[in-house]
């Protein structure tokens, strides 16, 4: 579904954002 898609888009942000974090 779109939501779950945006949703999961979201969380892959996330993880991007915590993965640069820890670099």
């Amino acid at each position: 579904s779109l939501r779950g898609r945006l949703i999961a888009v979201h969380w892959d942000d996330r993880q991007d954002v915590l993965s640069s974090w820890t670099m």
